[in-house]
């Protein structure tokens, strides 16, 4: 018995008491869905697509002599056609020293001890 007299589970179990049960208004129409079908193959893209495979690209030829390098650096450096900036190439912390313009390439010569270079 609860405090106030009143047996609560006497008053659960009475119909209407706490609790009523909602019930449908109107007929419903069943569901129709269902998981779409997956295509077999998959779709091709709208645009034409062609897989390269890359190609390794010769970008940089070196010349070592007994006291200086020379190396060569294609502008064209991955070889998609796109030229780098020659501000972001250097050879150690060396700038390019010249450039040939036909050949699209950047110019390096610097004595073996420079550029942040140290014997081993």
């Amino acid at each position: 018995m609860s405090p106030a007299g009143i047996d609560p589970w006497k008053l659960l179990q009475e119909p209407g008491s706490t609790q009523s049960k909602q019930l449908m208004q109107a007929p419903m129409a069943p569901l129709t869905w269902h998981f779409p079908v997956m295509p077999e193959e998959p779709q091709q893209p709208d645009v034409p697509f062609e897989l390269r495979v890359p190609v390794a690209t010769e970008s940089v030829a070196a010349q070592c002599g007994e006291n200086f390098v020379h190396v060569e650096v294609k502008k064209d450096f991955f070889g998609t056609g796109q030229l780098v900036n020659p501000s972001f190439l250097s050879l150690g912390g060396c700038a390019a020293v010249g450039e040939d313009p036909e050949a699209q390439v950047l110019i390096f010569e610097y004595e073996l001890q420079t550029c942040g270079s140290s014997l081993v």
